[in-house]
This record gives C-alpha cells, structure tokens and sequence, in this order.
C-alpha cells in the first residue's frame, strides 16, 4: 500500500463531498479559506488547499501547517479504537504549524469527518481505500 493510495481516496472522497453532501463541502471550503496544509501520510507529503479552481494536491510549495499520520491511525479512527483527540494528544496525528492554522484545520477535519459521514457513497470509498 502506498501512501499515494490515500491522497487518491481524499481527492475522490472531497469530489463526492461536493456532489452528495454540498452544504459540508461549502462549509468545509469556507473554513479552510485559503490554508494550505502539508499532509504526509506514511511518510509521503503532498500539499492540499482550496482554490477558485476547486480542490489541488500538489507535490510542493508554501505551506501553513504540517499534518503528518500513518495508515495505521486511519484505520483505528475508522474503526472506533481511537478517538480524533486521543490521536492528536497522544502525537499519533501530528499537527505542526501556527495555533491558529491549527485551529482552523482541525475544525475543517471535523466537518469533512461528518460529512463523510452522511455521503451515501463513503463508506465503499473506505472500503476501497482500506482493502488496497
């Protein structure tokens, strides 16, 4: 499994944020403004932020905050072994960054969490991105 399995599940689970739960997908964006965030997944790093052209991950450049995590903690999160504050305070998800870059990502990761949650098509994304 290669962590760029996991840049492939979140680019396809925000495009199916957007077409099944728009309410979140508006407010997931307007959150996130302009951030940008390094998220490095099993040690792989790409850069995502909100733009006018929509959703891009990129390989490099500026950012406002570190992200980093492994699958292993999606798969805990996933199956309930371990809560979102448990994995941050016990540095399994770590955040690094100005507080209120912070802040503001950790509130977008809430509300793309529950809105993945009311997307018809999750949980075979998941399963998809689990199974590989």
């Amino acid at each position: 499994m290669s962590a760029a399995d996991f840049f492939t599940f979140l680019r396809a689970s925000l495009s199916h944020l957007e077409t099944e739960v728009p309410e979140a997908h508006r407010t997931l964006a307007g959150v996130i403004g302009q951030l940008r965030a390094r998220l490095v997944a099993d040690g792989d790093a790409r850069i995502i932020q909100f733009g006018y052209a929509g959703w891009t991950i990129a390989q490099d450049g500026d950012t406002d905050l570190e992200v980093a995590f492994d699958r292993a903690i999606i798969i805990e999160l996933v199956d309930g072994q371990l809560t979102l504050q448990d994995a941050i305070e016990q540095e399994r998800l770590r955040l690094c960054g100005p507080i209120g870059s912070i802040e503001r990502f950790h509130e977008a990761l809430l509300i793309y969490l529950e809105g993945m949650i009311r997307a018809p098509t999750a949980p075979a994304l998941l399963e998809d991105y689990l199974s590989a």
